[in-house]
């Protein structure tokens, strides 16, 4: 048994920079576990190796001291190899595990996912987790254990048997400004993923501004003391360095990731999320030789995501978790407005224009998740509640082009977002004059033992803008926010063996006469070098021809290289319009004779659709009138195709057929009304994302009923090409849907 110290001592050594022996550390870790070291001596200790530092001998001894602190897990010999897991440094909207833990169930592993609660600006997994009503964090190892037998996944928090030491110091260092230190970040971490006796690890290590460590370089510190150390205590590690400038996916706050990660385990969602999901999940079967390789790895999730088979593993988990039966049935199998009708809604849902005109360049996440925690959605203090439904959506992204006044994101809050916050959200969002470039791919590194050079990530699955081609109108607001795609799904390329760096060509000697003139013939302008005579010159006619001919050139490239650029954009929306998938569900309901329309009528045309009520004062005539002025100028237009308008009702409990037959006579002899049941507009609102909330009646049962105002376009092919805000006149708008018309290249298979 190691002789204790007194922790005054061993803080002491530490501040003055010295090593701590494995006893010593030890020792550290049994008084933070029994109890017998005061919060302050945790603190001062946690700060003196945050400013210290820990050498690797230092940070596995801790590791091990944190993971032995408690009880370790033991699985079935049948699962050998198969058990693993994830962790990520945390980042703004980052709801990857919910999806990939089953995600990975449903390919055959065992995952005994054990996560933490929000730190800093930082969401936490299961923070998130407990926004399902009924879902239990806490379980113990025997009921993990059946959990994985029966579902083959769990996500719990941190018990007093499972590394108790780390619960303590995890919930101290986000109060004593330690929560970026490489030794702690490392023990932390691997303590929880030793316990659980695990195969194969990955980790997300987030870099940029939202996230622990700024820079790329420091996050590959981490994520190489990672790797050293899980490697050393005998788990199968790999670290994929990602970037965390921007939230990931549309949504941030509690509630709002659960359903964005029903909508990944749909097949859907944020095109960011998925990638992210599968590009982890893919490096952990290959790891554990479920695949042969990172490429086939992201296959498999991909088809457990698509076919269904991930979501009924999430349902089944939260069933084993505490929830009822029936709740998450209806959560996992019911549409966008049952889902948020279960997890409950904030007492304002507020839209924030955009203050000025421009193309959006990207939305700063650090911004955005600091006002949401002084909200609510975060804590200050280890111990603090959160409120699950506070949160933002998404309604723009980078490549977007923004009219002053049109709405680019929405936010849930209680009633205490004030001015302040409301201006420090508007510095969030960053519009320039151009399009953005081309942004960094999402992945940037993966790091593989034993401490190999950082493979980089090819530059071919570059993250697109979340954008539209030049002239588009930005994505809407809706149901959990409509907008443009928000990165291109592209995986990074498998992982290829070490190999060494270029060695870089020898420098040839200084052989030109320019360098090798002694010092005694000082070069002057114009002089001629030694041995060489002065060429001739041109006639100033043959030097007018050529430089005409150059400047012919450079206008020819550069024209060339705007239509290219034209070219890879339409492709780019093309590619990102598939991953959206928006207005791709099918729906059911009546026009105005009763007979039934799905979205199999609407293919083969151009449609100008627009969703609205009957018994609106003014915003929605004044809409309908310019789409139907937009068509009768396109209808002015020899030779174009014709567009169909189209109406669809958020209200129908008071427009039925007959209502909407009355109502829409008057705007255009084609437009076209379509109504149903109350569950079947919800479904074809959802579709579109479109936000519908009835608010509460006058005296007279008179109700006015808030959505999104946004005019959708949708082309022959079914797809949105674009949509339009209020600002948009009905010459902008028509003018709007020639260009589509005139570019328009449907979109390929696949």
């Amino acid at each position: 048994m190691d002789s204790p110290s007194p922790l005054p001592s061993l803080i002491r050594k530490k501040r003055d920079g010295e090593r701590l022996e494995d006893a010593e550390i030890r020792g550290f870790v049994r008084g933070v576990t029994e109890g017998t070291a005061q919060q302050g001596q945790i603190g001062a200790m946690l700060m003196a190796i945050r400013l210290r530092g820990m050498d690797a001998g230092e940070t596995l001894a801790l590791t091990r001291a944190m993971a032995t602190s408690g009880r370790a897990l033991a699985w079935p010999p049948a699962w050998h190899g198969l058990v693993v897991d994830k962790h990520s440094t945390g980042g703004v909207g980052d709801k990857v595990s919910l999806a990939l833990a089953p995600a990975l169930a449903a390919c055959g592993c065992k995952v005994p996912m054990i996560s933490g609660r929000g730190l800093g600006h930082t969401g936490g997994t299961l923070d998130k987790l407990e926004a399902i009503p009924g879902f239990r964090v806490s379980l113990s190892p025997e009921e993990m254990r059946s959990a994985l037998e029966r579902v083959g996944c769990c996500i719990v928090g941190q018990s007093e048997e499972l590394a108790p030491a780390d619960r303590v110091l995890y919930g101290l260092r986000d109060v004593t400004a330690t929560v970026d230190s490489v030794p702690l970040i490392t023990a932390s971490i691997l303590s929880k993923k030793a316990a659980e006796q695990l195969s194969a690890l990955v980790l997300d290590v987030k870099f940029g501004s939202a996230a622990l460590y700024p820079t790329q370089d420091s996050a590959r510190e981490l994520a190489r003391s990672l790797v050293e150390v899980g490697t050393q205590l005998g788990i199968r590690t790999v670290a994929v360095l990602s970037r965390m400038d921007q939230p990931l996916g549309w949504a941030v706050g509690n509630s709002l990731e659960v359903l964005e990660a029903l909508e990944c385990l749909d097949g859907g969602g944020p095109p960011d999320l998925r990638q992210l999901v599968t590009v982890l999940g893919g490096v952990l079967l290959w790891q554990c030789g479920k695949a042969a390789g990172a490429a086939q790895g992201r296959e498999l999730l991909g088809r457990a995501l698509d076919d269904g088979s991930a979501r009924s593993i999430f349902e089944a988990m939260l069933g084993a978790q505490g929830v009822p039966h029936d709740t998450a049935h209806r959560l996992c199998s019911g549409t966008p407005a049952q889902r948020r009708q279960l997890l409950g809604t904030a007492k304002i849902c507020e839209e924030l224009p955009a203050l000025q005109e421009g193309w959006v360049q990207e939305v700063r996440a650090l911004p955005l998740a600091q006002v949401l925690h002084g909200l609510g959605a975060g804590r200050s203090r280890a111990g603090d509640p959160v409120d699950p439904l506070v949160g933002a959506e998404l309604l723009v992204g980078a490549g977007q082009h923004l009219r002053a006044g049109e709405p680019w994101l929405r936010v849930h809050h209680e009633g205490t977002l004030g001015e302040g916050g409301r201006r420090a959200l508007q510095d969030a969002l960053c519009l320039g004059p151009e399009p953005p470039r081309d942004p960094p791919p999402l992945v940037a590194e993966t790091i593989t033992p034993p401490s190999p050079p950082a493979v980089p990530v090819p530059a071919a699955p570059a993250r697109p803008h979340r954008g539209e081609s030049p002239g588009t109108e930005p994505g809407t607001g809706a149901g959990v926010g409509q907008r443009s795609p928000r990165r291109d799904a592209a995986s990074p390329a498998p992982l290829p063996p070490p190999v060494p760096p270029p060695v870089p060509p020898a420098v040839p000697p200084l052989c030109h006469p320019l360098c090798q003139r002694p010092p005694s013939q000082p070069l002057t302008a114009g002089a001629v070098p030694p041995g060489r005579s002065e060429p001739p010159r041109l006639p100033l006619w043959q030097r007018a021809a050529v430089a005409g001919a150059v400047a012919g050139l450079a206008g020819a490239g550069w024209l060339y290289l705007r239509r290219e650029k034209e070219r890879r954009l339409r492709q780019r929306r093309l590619r990102d319009l598939r991953a959206l998938a928006l207005g791709q569900a099918d729906f059911q309901l009546q026009d105005t004779s009763g007979a039934p329309r799905s979205r199999a009528d609407l293919l083969g045309r151009w449609v100008l659709l627009y969703f609205g009520f009957t018994h609106c004062p003014d915003v929605c005539p004044e809409e309908l009138e310019k789409l139907c002025r937009a068509v009768e100028l396109l209808e002015a237009v020899p030779g174009l195709p014709p567009v169909q308008p189209l109406f669809i009702t958020v209200d129908p409990a008071r427009d039925d057929a007959a209502a909407l037959g009355r109502y829409l006579r008057d705007f255009h002899p084609r437009l076209q009304g379509l109504t149903g049941t109350a569950e079947q507009v919800r479904a074809a609102a959802g579709a579109f994302r479109v936000y519908v909330s009835a608010g509460p009646p006058d005296p007279d049962g008179d109700y006015v009923v808030d959505h999104s105002v946004l005019t959708f376009l949708l082309g022959p092919d079914g797809l949105v090409r674009d949509c339009y805000g209020r600002s948009r006149t009905a010459e902008e708008l028509a003018k709007s849907v020639r260009g589509h018309m005139e570019s328009y290249e449907p979109l390929p298979p696949g």
